[in-house]
């Protein structure tokens, strides 16, 4: 990543550099009913999660890129992955079928 000339604009390319690998992990993700419309709403994805990395604290946001460089790496889509969890909550028998495939959590 280049330098930048401040800690804000360091901070607004880490943002940048987080919502581009999310985006391409959403647009792996397949839910039950198949793509949901929000997977081609760049622009809403893009507003949305630069909204919600604004109140994260600059080592915050370098922590979370090294994460999803590393889960990249591996081939681990995290994204997925935290849908898939939320369904232990939204669709607790469908979770049972799929629990065995995510990675656990400690």
């Amino acid at each position: 990543m280049p330098m930048t000339s401040s800690p804000a604009e360091r901070t607004k390319e880490i943002q940048k550099a987080i919502v581009e690998i999310e985006w391409v992990m959403f647009q792996e993700v397949h839910g039950i009913g198949g793509r949901a419309a929000c997977q081609d709403n760049r622009e809403g994805f893009v507003m949305h999660r630069l909204s919600q990395f604004s109140s994260w604290e600059p080592y915050v946001l370098e922590s979370y890129l090294l994460d999803l460089q590393e889960a990249v790496t591996v081939g681990r889509n995290l994204v997925m992955e935290k849908y898939a969890y939320m369904m232990e909550i939204t669709d607790p028998a469908y979770f049972a079928q799929i629990k065995h495939l995510l990675p656990p959590v400690d």
